[in-house]
């Protein structure tokens, strides 16, 4: 075997190791140990990048958008998402952009930018139909789902999410079906939130037990496929919508179901763990035993989190002094909840600047790569029009301008080659 078959051998196994590798990452991102799968995931694109292999790194990138937004590190998430943006729109490969326009999507709306993430999300169902590929319509359709959820608009949240079901359904992707069917959960609660404010108590209590109904289908598929991830999730979720419902003991049930996933958890898992027991005290009126998980949860904040799990520790923590008759720290909690939101809202501004400095430098860079590569093209073709117009020179010193045949010149450098170098090369 010659070398350069031998190095293409190489290539070609070490590719097959590195998807394996991968595929291995989305077991573990698929099964609540989404560190070990972003740790894994790293290490290949790591590899990837050093051998030029700029598709594997591609799929890398993409991937650890998602295990990033599992742990809470959404900014992160972003610099991977969109290196894996650029490259698959250039390739033209439709479903890949949609996947990763789909995550970032999902991406900016944890960050509190939901214009940017609809249009994202919008942009990825549009590829994921162009490409005809149900998984990709199935992700897309629930980002956008999402979307309408968390800006109050269950009807269309629900219309989207349970699209996003069936589709997981018609492929047989128990993990997309177990997902998305949490979220279907949680635009039915919201729905009975709603509908709480609006005086309308059947409606509401008709809409958390769908929501408890869903969230329960969901479970059972986390642990049928065993994603402790989901799980957490789904407790944490049924224990809201029973508190909601008045159902405090049924509440407690769920969070002490919810300690036998908490292996591998991360901080934002604790965090709603400890706020979602704080919120059900509150409802039920034990305000001195929610002042123990939301102090708890209090000193999680600075090791990470969403914008979502500050407001509510703060609003819970509120609510806890204030059933005390503790006043002053009531005060001081609510001005912090409503500081978070002050602080988003400026933040958000930086994230869209961010997010606007970051297009600009790919456009920039882009532009410059195409300039140098036209200006080398124009080089090139400079250099081809050169030598043939130096071969015509010298084709023209052995030419009989009259005959076109070969002059005296010729025939001596034919019988003295040291004396000039033959036009032909022979």
């Amino acid at each position: 075997m010659l070398v350069s078959d031998m190095q293409v051998v190489d290539a070609e196994a070490n590719t097959r190791q590195a998807n394996s590798s991968l595929q291995e990452a989305w077991h573990l991102g698929c099964t609540g140990r989404s560190v070990e799968a972003l740790t894994l995931a790293g290490e290949i694109l790591v590899d990837a990048k050093a051998r030029g292999d700029d598709r594997l790194a591609a799929q890398c990138d993409t991937d650890i958008a998602w295990y990033c937004f599992q742990i809470g590190k959404a900014e992160l998430g972003l610099t991977h998402v969109r290196r894996a943006i650029d490259f698959w729109k250039l390739t033209g490969e439709r479903k890949e952009e949609a996947v990763a326009r789909a995550y970032f999507g999902w991406l900016l709306l944890e960050l509190g930018l939901p214009e940017e993430a609809i249009e994202e999300a919008t942009r990825a169902l549009d590829l994921a139909d162009k490409a005809a590929d149900p998984k990709a319509q199935s992700l897309a359709t629930n980002v956008i789902g999402i979307i309408f959820w968390c800006n109050k608009q269950p009807d269309r949240a629900i219309l989207m999410s349970e699209r996003s079901v069936e589709l997981a359904r018609l492929i047989g992707n128990k993990t997309y079906e177990c997902w998305w069917l949490i979220n279907l959960g949680g635009a039915h609660s919201e729905g009975g939130y709603i509908a709480r404010a609006l005086g309308q108590p059947e409606q509401e209590h008709k809409m958390l037990v769908r929501a408890l109904e869903l969230t329960e289908q969901a479970l059972d598929i986390a642990i049928e496929i065993g994603d402790s991830w989901a799980a957490r999730l789904c407790l944490g979720n049924q224990a809201e919508f029973y508190s909601h419902l008045g159902e405090h003991e049924k509440a407690l049930q769920c969070m002490v179901r919810y300690r036998l996933f908490q292996e591998n958890s991360y901080v934002r898992d604790r965090q709603q763990y400890l706020y979602t027991l704080g919120q059900i005290y509150n409802n039920s009126g034990k305000f001195t035993e929610a002042l123990s998980p939301l102090l708890e949860a209090v000193e999680l904040i600075d090791a990470g989190g969403s914008f979502d799990s500050y407001v509510q520790i703060y609003l819970y923590l509120s609510q806890a002094y204030e059933g005390l008759g503790q006043f002053d720290p009531a005060l001081e909690a609510h001005k912090k909840y409503h500081q978070a939101y002050l602080r988003n809202s400026a933040e958000s501004t930086q994230r869209r600047a961010r997010l606007a400095e970051i297009y600009y430098e790919t456009k920039r860079f882009k532009e410059v790569a195409e300039t140098e590569s036209k200006r080398a093209e124009t080089l090139e073709a400079s250099y081809r029009k050169l030598q043939e117009q130096t071969d015509i020179l010298a084709n023209a010193v052995y030419l009989d301008a009259l005959t076109g045949l070969y002059n005296r010149k010729y025939l001596d450098s034919r019988f003295n080659p040291h004396l000039s170098v033959r036009p032909d090369g022979a």
